[in-house]
């Protein structure tokens, strides 16, 4: 699953962008209660291209962007949109795909990157943040 090295490369960029994007968290599945905005959360959907293409993977990532702004929200939902939806001129990509030592090396190769969905939702009062939905489609092989 590709969702680590895309997520290392996002940091990278968001923090090569400086204030407000170099303070953006991206967590998996759920943020905690007292995280402060904004912030990202992500899903990721594994699978492969077809029977016949078993050694293409395919996986949408679906990243959900939360915040009580919600010009910067749009902004950095903009950024995310500008670095991930790219088709196969993934230059921009790779270029910040520098793992931490834990992770060891790259695992995977990104073939295409593509933007297939998104929302927006207001905030609900009860929380205060709004939230913005990109779904993105990746296809990448085993190194």
């Amino acid at each position: 699953m590709i969702a680590v090295e895309i997520n290392t490369a996002l940091n990278t960029y968001f923090t090569s962008l400086g204030d407000p994007y170099d303070k953006i968290d991206i967590y998996p599945l759920s943020a905690y209660e007292d995280t402060p905005a904004p912030f990202i959360v992500y899903f990721e959907y594994p699978g492969t291209q077809n029977d016949e293409q078993y050694f293409l993977k395919v996986s949408n990532v679906v990243y959900y962007i939360y915040d009580n702004d919600i010009s910067r929200m749009k902004n950095i939902g903009w950024k995310l949109d500008r670095f991930l939806n790219v088709g196969d001129n993934i230059g921009q990509i790779i270029s910040y795909m520098n793992l931490p030592s834990e992770y060891g090396e790259i695992r995977y190769r990104l073939t295409t990157s593509r933007k297939v969905a998104g929302s927006m939702l207001p905030p609900i009062e009860r929380e205060g943040f709004a939230m913005q939905s990109l779904n993105f489609r990746m296809v990448y092989t085993d190194m």
